[in-house]
Protein backbone atom coordinates (compact mmCIF):
# COMPACT_ATOMS: atom_id res chain seq x y z
CA UNK A 1 0.00 0.00 0.00
CA UNK A 2 1.52 3.52 -0.78
CA UNK A 3 1.65 6.04 1.39
CA UNK A 4 -0.94 8.73 0.69
CA UNK A 5 -0.42 12.75 0.39
CA UNK A 6 -3.65 14.09 0.66
CA UNK A 7 -6.17 12.26 2.91
CA UNK A 8 -8.79 14.44 3.27
CA UNK A 9 -10.09 15.26 -0.44
CA UNK A 10 -13.49 16.74 -1.97
CA UNK A 11 -14.68 18.86 -4.88
CA UNK A 12 -16.22 21.49 -2.42
CA UNK A 13 -14.58 21.26 0.66
CA UNK A 14 -11.37 22.91 -0.22
CA UNK A 15 -12.23 25.81 1.67
CA UNK A 16 -12.47 23.52 4.89
CA UNK A 17 -9.88 24.68 7.27
CA UNK A 18 -9.62 21.19 9.23
CA UNK A 19 -9.31 19.22 5.65
CA UNK A 20 -6.11 21.60 5.34
CA UNK A 21 -5.09 21.18 9.31
CA UNK A 22 -5.24 17.31 8.78
CA UNK A 23 -3.32 16.92 5.87
CA UNK A 24 -0.56 19.51 7.13
CA UNK A 25 -0.27 18.19 10.46
CA UNK A 26 -1.21 14.53 9.67
CA UNK A 27 -3.62 14.70 12.77
CA UNK A 28 -5.96 12.14 12.49
CA UNK A 29 -7.57 8.44 13.57
CA UNK A 30 -6.18 5.73 11.01
CA UNK A 31 -7.36 2.11 11.15
CA UNK A 32 -6.37 -0.90 9.08
CA UNK A 33 -7.52 -3.80 8.54
CA UNK A 34 -5.00 -7.12 8.39
CA UNK A 35 -7.43 -9.22 6.65
CA UNK A 36 -8.50 -6.77 3.59
CA UNK A 37 -5.40 -4.49 3.78
CA UNK A 38 -7.68 -1.83 3.12
CA UNK A 39 -6.97 1.19 5.78
CA UNK A 40 -9.51 4.25 6.65
CA UNK A 41 -9.19 7.77 8.31
CA UNK A 42 -10.86 9.85 10.33
CA UNK A 43 -10.87 13.60 9.73
CA UNK A 44 -12.33 12.83 13.32
CA UNK A 45 -12.68 15.43 16.22
CA UNK A 46 -11.79 13.22 19.15
CA UNK A 47 -14.22 13.60 22.32
CA UNK A 48 -13.34 11.08 24.18
CA UNK A 49 -9.95 9.24 24.64
CA UNK A 50 -8.85 6.72 27.64
CA UNK A 51 -6.36 4.39 28.70
CA UNK A 52 -6.29 1.55 31.22
CA UNK A 53 -4.02 -0.73 32.76
CA UNK A 54 -5.34 -3.25 35.05
CA UNK A 55 -3.30 -5.66 36.73
CA UNK A 56 -4.91 -9.67 37.16
CA UNK A 57 -3.94 -11.76 40.46
CA UNK A 58 -5.38 -14.58 42.09
CA UNK A 59 -5.99 -13.98 45.46
CA UNK A 60 -6.23 -16.79 47.99
CA UNK A 61 -7.58 -15.81 51.34
CA UNK A 62 -5.98 -18.11 54.03
CA UNK A 63 -7.75 -19.18 57.72
CA UNK A 64 -6.07 -16.43 60.53
CA UNK A 65 -4.39 -14.12 57.67
CA UNK A 66 -6.11 -10.77 56.93
CA UNK A 67 -4.32 -10.22 53.89
CA UNK A 68 -5.15 -12.86 50.88
CA UNK A 69 -1.99 -14.51 49.13
CA UNK A 70 -1.79 -12.78 45.91
CA UNK A 71 -0.06 -14.20 42.84
CA UNK A 72 0.34 -12.07 39.74
CA UNK A 73 -1.07 -13.14 36.51
CA UNK A 74 -1.02 -10.57 33.90
CA UNK A 75 -1.40 -7.12 33.13
CA UNK A 76 -3.97 -6.00 30.01
CA UNK A 77 -4.43 -2.50 28.72
CA UNK A 78 -7.85 -1.22 26.84
CA UNK A 79 -8.48 1.84 24.95
CA UNK A 80 -11.69 3.57 24.47
CA UNK A 81 -11.78 6.09 21.75
CA UNK A 82 -14.93 8.59 20.95
CA UNK A 83 -15.19 11.34 18.14
CA UNK A 84 -17.31 13.25 16.11
CA UNK A 85 -16.97 12.97 12.03
CA UNK A 86 -18.63 16.58 11.05
CA UNK A 87 -19.41 17.10 7.13
CA UNK A 88 -17.98 20.46 5.81
CA UNK A 89 -19.85 19.91 2.53
CA UNK A 90 -22.34 16.78 0.93
CA UNK A 91 -19.29 15.77 -1.04
CA UNK A 92 -17.62 15.25 2.54
CA UNK A 93 -21.06 13.82 4.33
CA UNK A 94 -21.13 11.10 1.51
CA UNK A 95 -17.30 10.56 1.87
CA UNK A 96 -18.03 10.43 6.01
CA UNK A 97 -20.61 7.72 5.79
CA UNK A 98 -18.55 5.31 3.26
CA UNK A 99 -15.72 5.40 5.91
CA UNK A 100 -18.36 4.39 8.61
CA UNK A 101 -19.30 1.09 6.27
CA UNK A 102 -15.74 0.38 6.44
CA UNK A 103 -15.34 0.61 10.10
CA UNK A 104 -18.37 -1.39 10.55
CA UNK A 105 -17.23 -3.78 7.66
CA UNK A 106 -13.78 -4.08 9.81
CA UNK A 107 -15.11 -6.07 12.27
CA UNK A 108 -16.11 -9.12 10.01
CA UNK A 109 -13.25 -11.79 9.31
CA UNK A 110 -12.17 -13.35 5.85
CA UNK A 111 -13.03 -16.37 4.46
CA UNK A 112 -11.73 -19.01 2.42
CA UNK A 113 -15.27 -20.20 0.89
CA UNK A 114 -18.03 -18.11 0.71
CA UNK A 115 -21.34 -18.73 2.37
CA UNK A 116 -19.69 -20.99 5.19
CA UNK A 117 -18.92 -19.92 8.74
CA UNK A 118 -16.64 -22.74 9.27
CA UNK A 119 -13.42 -21.75 6.47
CA UNK A 120 -12.72 -18.78 8.43
CA UNK A 121 -9.35 -17.40 6.73
CA UNK A 122 -8.34 -14.51 9.07
CA UNK A 123 -9.74 -13.27 12.45
CA UNK A 124 -10.70 -9.30 11.84
CA UNK A 125 -7.46 -7.59 13.47
CA UNK A 126 -6.14 -4.25 13.28
CA UNK A 127 -3.97 -1.52 13.23
CA UNK A 128 -5.05 1.98 14.83
CA UNK A 129 -2.70 4.89 14.95
CA UNK A 130 -3.71 8.49 16.45
CA UNK A 131 -0.82 11.03 16.43
CA UNK A 132 2.19 9.62 18.98
CA UNK A 133 -0.62 8.62 21.87
CA UNK A 134 -1.64 5.57 19.66
CA UNK A 135 0.97 3.61 17.78
CA UNK A 136 2.95 0.32 18.22
CA UNK A 137 6.24 1.21 20.06
CA UNK A 138 9.44 1.85 17.97
CA UNK A 139 7.56 1.92 14.21
CA UNK A 140 8.07 5.27 13.56
CA UNK A 141 6.22 8.60 12.96
CA UNK A 142 3.75 7.37 10.53
CA UNK A 143 0.42 8.36 11.23
CA UNK A 144 -0.99 5.62 8.69
CA UNK A 145 -2.02 2.71 10.56
CA UNK A 146 -0.33 0.05 8.43
CA UNK A 147 2.92 1.52 9.28
CA UNK A 148 2.94 2.23 12.76
CA UNK A 149 -0.83 1.14 13.73
CA UNK A 150 -1.03 -0.87 17.37
CA UNK A 151 -1.80 -4.32 16.42
CA UNK A 152 -5.13 -5.43 18.35
CA UNK A 153 -9.05 -5.74 18.15
CA UNK A 154 -12.43 -3.65 18.37
CA UNK A 155 -14.70 -5.14 20.96
CA UNK A 156 -17.55 -2.94 20.10
CA UNK A 157 -18.26 -0.12 17.95
CA UNK A 158 -20.97 2.16 17.88
CA UNK A 159 -21.90 4.66 15.05
CA UNK A 160 -24.44 7.34 16.02
CA UNK A 161 -25.62 9.97 13.20
CA UNK A 162 -27.20 13.00 14.89
CA UNK A 163 -30.62 14.01 14.76
CA UNK A 164 -30.20 17.20 16.31
CA UNK A 165 -31.47 20.27 15.10
CA UNK A 166 -28.61 21.72 14.96
CA UNK A 167 -26.93 19.41 12.71
CA UNK A 168 -29.11 17.59 10.34
CA UNK A 169 -28.76 15.53 7.16
CA UNK A 170 -28.27 16.49 3.52
CA UNK A 171 -31.18 14.81 1.28
CA UNK A 172 -30.16 15.42 -2.39
CA UNK A 173 -32.51 12.67 -3.29
CA UNK A 174 -35.47 11.06 -2.77
CA UNK A 175 -35.05 8.16 -0.04
CA UNK A 176 -31.54 9.37 0.68
CA UNK A 177 -29.99 11.15 3.91
CA UNK A 178 -26.48 11.90 4.51
CA UNK A 179 -25.86 12.77 8.14
CA UNK A 180 -24.07 16.41 8.81
CA UNK A 181 -22.29 14.81 12.17
CA UNK A 182 -21.57 11.23 13.35
CA UNK A 183 -20.19 10.29 16.51
CA UNK A 184 -19.01 6.75 16.34
CA UNK A 185 -16.81 5.31 19.92
CA UNK A 186 -15.07 1.82 19.97
CA UNK A 187 -13.28 0.08 22.59
CA UNK A 188 -9.81 -1.35 21.53
CA UNK A 189 -8.01 -4.67 22.86
CA UNK A 190 -4.23 -4.05 22.12
CA UNK A 191 -2.35 -7.16 21.10
CA UNK A 192 1.45 -6.10 21.64
CA UNK A 193 3.82 -7.23 19.26
CA UNK A 194 7.34 -6.71 21.97
CA UNK A 195 7.86 -7.59 25.77
CA UNK A 196 6.19 -5.49 28.33
CA UNK A 197 7.93 -5.58 31.53
CA UNK A 198 11.51 -4.64 33.09
CA UNK A 199 14.20 -7.00 32.67
CA UNK A 200 17.98 -6.09 31.74
CA UNK A 201 18.16 -5.07 28.30
CA UNK A 202 14.71 -6.05 27.58
CA UNK A 203 11.33 -4.35 27.75
CA UNK A 204 11.14 -0.74 28.79
CA UNK A 205 14.64 -0.79 29.30
CA UNK A 206 14.98 -1.41 26.04
CA UNK A 207 16.07 1.98 24.14
CA UNK A 208 13.52 1.31 21.66
CA UNK A 209 10.77 1.17 24.02
CA UNK A 210 11.66 3.54 26.52
CA UNK A 211 8.92 5.57 25.39
CA UNK A 212 5.94 3.17 26.21
CA UNK A 213 3.17 3.61 25.36
CA UNK A 214 2.25 7.37 24.55
CA UNK A 215 5.63 7.62 22.82
CA UNK A 216 8.04 10.78 21.78
CA UNK A 217 8.56 11.75 25.96
CA UNK A 218 11.31 12.60 27.55
CA UNK A 219 13.59 9.27 28.30
CA UNK A 220 15.08 10.66 31.31
CA UNK A 221 12.28 11.93 33.86
CA UNK A 222 12.67 9.24 36.02
CA UNK A 223 13.26 8.74 40.21
CA UNK A 224 17.16 7.97 38.97
CA UNK A 225 19.50 8.19 36.66
CA UNK A 226 22.38 6.05 37.85
CA UNK A 227 21.23 3.49 35.05
CA UNK A 228 20.89 0.97 37.97
CA UNK A 229 17.76 -0.68 39.62
CA UNK A 230 16.61 1.57 42.57
CA UNK A 231 17.39 0.75 46.02
CA UNK A 232 16.41 2.69 48.60
CA UNK A 233 19.47 4.49 49.04
CA UNK A 234 18.98 5.98 45.57
CA UNK A 235 15.74 8.41 46.89
CA UNK A 236 17.95 9.52 50.56
CA UNK A 237 17.81 13.27 50.55
CA UNK A 238 20.91 14.32 51.62
CA UNK A 239 18.82 17.42 53.84
CA UNK A 240 16.54 14.42 55.08
CA UNK A 241 20.32 12.68 55.72
CA UNK A 242 21.05 16.00 57.98
CA UNK A 243 17.82 15.96 59.79
CA UNK A 244 18.04 12.61 60.97
CA UNK A 245 22.14 12.84 62.19
CA UNK A 246 20.94 15.83 64.44
CA UNK A 247 18.34 13.57 65.66
CA UNK A 248 13.97 14.20 65.54
CA UNK A 249 14.65 15.77 69.21
CA UNK A 250 16.42 19.03 67.97
CA UNK A 251 15.89 22.25 68.58
CA UNK A 252 12.93 23.99 67.24
CA UNK A 253 12.28 20.53 65.28
CA UNK A 254 8.82 18.62 66.10
CA UNK A 255 9.50 14.77 66.29
CA UNK A 256 9.71 13.40 62.48
CA UNK A 257 9.91 16.61 60.98
CA UNK A 258 12.15 16.90 58.11
CA UNK A 259 13.27 13.20 58.66
CA UNK A 260 10.33 10.98 57.95
CA UNK A 261 8.83 13.62 55.56
CA UNK A 262 11.76 15.89 54.00
CA UNK A 263 9.24 16.93 51.47
CA UNK A 264 6.26 17.93 53.30
CA UNK A 265 4.27 15.63 50.92
CA UNK A 266 2.87 13.34 54.05
CA UNK A 267 4.98 10.40 52.48
CA UNK A 268 7.46 8.98 54.17
CA UNK A 269 10.58 9.70 52.19
CA UNK A 270 13.85 8.36 54.16
CA UNK A 271 12.45 5.06 56.07
CA UNK A 272 15.72 3.06 55.16
CA UNK A 273 18.02 5.90 56.14
CA UNK A 274 16.44 6.23 59.59
CA UNK A 275 16.35 2.39 60.05
CA UNK A 276 20.02 2.28 59.32
CA UNK A 277 20.96 4.77 62.06
CA UNK A 278 18.40 3.39 64.98
CA UNK A 279 17.03 6.56 65.65
CA UNK A 280 13.99 4.69 66.48
CA UNK A 281 11.55 5.32 64.34
CA UNK A 282 11.43 2.22 62.24
CA UNK A 283 13.73 0.52 64.70
CA UNK A 284 11.77 -2.02 66.80
CA UNK A 285 13.86 -2.34 70.01
CA UNK A 286 13.68 1.65 70.30
CA UNK A 287 10.59 2.27 72.47
CA UNK A 288 8.21 4.22 70.75
CA UNK A 289 6.13 6.42 73.26
CA UNK A 290 8.79 9.04 72.45
CA UNK A 291 7.14 9.54 69.28
CA UNK A 292 3.47 9.64 70.46
CA UNK A 293 2.59 6.05 68.81
CA UNK A 294 2.33 2.49 70.73
CA UNK A 295 4.49 -0.40 68.75
CA UNK A 296 2.14 -3.14 67.48
CA UNK A 297 3.20 -6.57 67.83
CA UNK A 298 4.71 -7.74 64.85
CA UNK A 299 5.42 -4.94 63.63
CA UNK A 300 9.24 -5.62 63.30
CA UNK A 301 8.61 -8.17 60.76
CA UNK A 302 8.25 -4.60 58.15
CA UNK A 303 11.63 -4.30 57.81
CA UNK A 304 13.13 -7.51 59.20
CA UNK A 305 14.23 -9.94 56.76
CA UNK A 306 14.99 -12.94 59.08
CA UNK A 307 11.49 -13.03 59.37
CA UNK A 308 9.17 -15.43 57.94
CA UNK A 309 5.93 -13.60 58.72
CA UNK A 310 6.37 -10.60 56.03
CA UNK A 311 3.10 -9.43 55.05
CA UNK A 312 4.78 -9.90 51.34
CA UNK A 313 5.37 -13.08 51.94
CA UNK A 314 3.56 -16.32 50.89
Amino acid sequence: MATIANYFRSEDNDADASTAYANQKSLFLSIYHLPSQVQVNFKAFITTYNETFSSEWNQEKVFGRNDPIATFKGTGRAISVGFDIPAYSLGEAKDNLARCNRIAQFMYPAYEVGNRANTIAKPPLLRLCFANLIRRAGAGDSPNAFESGLLGFIRTVTVTPSFEDSSGFFDPDAATLYPKVITVSFDYVPLHEHDLGWGEGIGFNDPTYVNFPFGKTPSDVTEYSTGEPPTPDNFVNPQAVEDAQAGPWAPGMAPGEGVLDDNNDGGIDNAEALAQRGLGVLDPEREMEDFGVVEAEGASSVLDPSRDNLPYRN
